[in-house]
């Protein structure tokens, strides 16, 4: 895996949570382990990288994880303002 492939990786999952956010604040569901599973894979293959040739990937990474804290926030907002909203696949506070 290249450092461009990896780069590309990362600007798809922030879309991917650029539409999730989108689809929370419109009460729509959102497949949230799939995106989890997809964002930790990637991680992982940033981190397999050597550290000279992940350094580049920093800032790409750090607004990733700026649109997860996003993404994070709307669906607090959204349980907030709904508590009886499914937007995790359990309803907070049970099992």
């Amino acid at each position: 895996m290249t450092v461009d492939d990896l780069r590309k990786r990362l600007e798809a999952e922030g879309r991917s949570l650029v539409e999730a956010r989108a689809a929370v604040a419109a009460g729509q569901d959102i497949a949230l382990d799939e995106l989890e599973t997809r964002v930790a894979a990637l991680c992982r293959d940033v981190q397999a990288l050597p550290l000279a040739e992940a350094r580049p990937l920093a800032d790409d990474l750090q607004r990733l994880i700026a649109s997860m804290d996003e993404l994070a926030a709307a669906i607090w907002s959204a349980v907030r303002r709904n508590p009886a909203a499914r937007v995790f696949p359990f309803q907070l506070g049970r099992p």
